[in-house]
């Protein structure tokens, strides 16, 4: 209803105006300039295709590389650590440092069967 209205008000506000005759000149001239837009048009759309293929290369391979590299840092610091802390561990962080393991090995194989 609302778009109807609109459309109507729309033609009152045109109901004055003439359109002028276009000479062949002009309509060439358009057609041109609109094949220029869709020429342009293909051109930003193959060019947009080609990004989105790099985004998903980069995204499906060098991001869980990158996410496994963090993962084996954040591990090796906590393997260091327990090995500083030694006998002095409390019971309740060996036991956190137990269950990040866990999760570090479940992790590390999601991604690992990412990359594969």
């Amino acid at each position: 209803a609302l778009l109807l209205l609109l459309l109507v008000s729309n033609l009152l506000l045109w109901e004055k105006v003439a359109s002028v005759p276009l000479s062949s000149d002009e309509i060439d001239d358009d057609q041109l300039y609109l094949k220029k837009l869709f020429d342009h048009a293909m051109i930003l759309s193959q060019n947009i295709s080609k990004l989105n293929i790099e985004m998903r290369r980069t995204y499906l391979e060098d991001f869980p590389k990158l996410i496994l590299s963090r993962l084996r840092a954040w591990n090796d610091t906590l393997k260091n650590l327990l090995t500083i802390l030694g006998n002095r561990t409390h019971n309740d962080v060996i036991s956190l440092a137990k269950d990040i393991e866990r999760k570090y090995a479940e992790l590390s194989e999601d991604i690992k069967s990412i990359l594969s």
